[in-house]
């Protein structure tokens, strides 16, 4: 089995390549719990813009960077066949003549890039998520038979050390998802 990504960008190398100042590196400030950013420092595209374990979520019971190479892979990998067709023209100050599928896919893409940073949302603590997740299960469990204490271990919930990856799961796996609402409104666009 191939190891797991551990570091996730939110800005993906394909977008930081559009920024460089010299082979691979790029102008990199960071900004501090305070508010204030630091000086800029030349670094790599590999070490900027990611946060470790960002998308890790729990599957079958397992961490997993499925979320990092299947859905932000395909993203990452869409942009890089995207933008060299596409910023010519933009340059020229032309717009692109996309097809209906293509014009799809870049809102599609929008829609996930926003997603994709932190700085997007306010997110909730994700072991609180996690703890809140097991309680109401532990709460519906009745003694039916349909679902108990053996299948919320089986799932990871009785682990306290697996609070923050359920949470981070139930975080990541809703920002994966675009509304009925926010498809309407992105087709004017």
């Amino acid at each position: 089995m191939a190891q797991r990504f551990k570091e996730h960008h939110i800005v993906p190398e394909v977008l930081q390549r559009r920024f460089l100042a010299e082979s691979e590196k790029l102008w990199y400030s960071s900004r501090g719990k305070d508010g204030a950013f630091s000086p800029p420092i030349l670094r790599n595209i590999k070490k900027n813009f990611r946060i470790r374990n960002y998308y890790t979520i729990l599957a079958d019971g397992q961490l997993s960077d499925v979320v990092e190479r299947a859905y932000y892979g395909a993203v990452d990998d869409f942009l890089g066949r995207l933008l060299p067709d596409v910023l010519p023209i933009l340059s020229r100050g032309s717009p692109p003549n996309l097809s209906q599928d293509t014009a799809d896919s870049v809102r599609r893409t929008v829609l996930a890039m926003l997603r994709r940073t932190p700085d997007f949302i306010d997110h909730p603590q994700e072991e609180d998520i996690g703890r809140d997740l097991r309680s109401q299960v532990l709460d519906k469990i009745d003694g039916s038979g349909d679902f108990d204490l053996r299948d919320a271990e089986k799932l990871g919930l009785m682990s306290d050390e697996n609070l923050k990856f359920i949470g981070r799961t139930v975080r990541v796996n809703a920002a994966l998802h675009n509304s009925p609402k926010t498809i309407e409104a992105m087709s004017d666009f």
